[in-house]
């Protein structure tokens, strides 16, 4: 692909990122073991990335 070209698709990436303004939702989940959410281990660790 001539390189015209390459920066022609790149900068019509970069618009369309730029135009999208709206901030879409997003709803994390976890799926734990037996340990649940309050382990003292990974679980518990992972746990609070996700409310972070």
């Amino acid at each position: 692909m001539p390189a015209y070209k390459t920066a022609y698709v790149s900068l019509a990436m970069v618009a369309a990122l730029a135009a999208s303004t709206h901030a879409s939702a997003f709803t994390a989940c976890q799926v734990t073991d037996t340990g649940g959410i309050d382990d003292n281990s990974f679980n518990q660790t992972a746990w609070k990335g996700v409310l972070d």
